[in-house]
Parts: C-alpha cells; sequence; structure tokens
C-alpha cells in the first residue's frame, strides 16, 4: 500500500510538473482553453485510474471455473522461435 501511494504521490508531481510546462508553452488565444482543458482532463484520468485502483474493494482472482495451465517447463529461445517460424513457411509455402 506504502508503494502504491509512493508511486501515485510521485505520479502527481510529474503530472504537475508536465502541466506548468505545457502552459508556459502555449500561446495566448482561444486554443489556450482548449489545450488546458485537455491537459486537465488526461491528468485528471491519470490520476483516477490508479486511485480506483488502490482503494478497489473487489480482489481480483480468476473464477473457480476457468482451469490453471501450467507453464511450459522450458520457454523456447528467439532463435528456437525464428527456426520454427521458418520452418512452417517452408512447408506452407
Amino acid at each position: 500500500m506504502e508503494q502504491a501511494l509512493y508511486r501515485l504521490t510521485m505520479l502527481i508531481a510529474g503530472m504537475a510538473v508536465i502541466t506548468t510546462l505545457f502552459e508556459a508553452l502555449i500561446p495566448q488565444g482561444r486554443l489556450r482553453n482548449t489545450v488546458l482543458f485537455a491537459v486537465g482532463l488526461v491528468f485528471l484520468l491519470a490520476v483516477a485510474e490508479p486511485l480506483l485502483g488502490l482503494f478497489s474493494a473487489e480482489p481480483l482472482s480468476l473464477p473457480a471455473s476457468a482451469p490453471i495451465e501450467a507453464a511450459p517447463a522450458e520457454t523456447p529461445t528467439h532463435e528456437e522461435l525464428l527456426r520454427g517460424y521458418y520452418e512452417q513457411a517452408e512447408k506452407a509455402g
């Protein structure tokens, strides 16, 4: 919980700095209000998502009917994957 609060605090601080930079760089005019509204909306959504996850009372879990498959014993390397794709392409073409 502490780690999540720390990340949320850092997110808010970073967004505040970015918002301040946007506000300083946007020229005066009608477009300024629209851009500031869009930046504020993005800021709100960026902060709301972690807050909802942080205070969510419903724990994430798999449904009881979903079987849990075992992970493969050994993950293939990139070279093995590419060799397999090449062999499949030769057979198909």
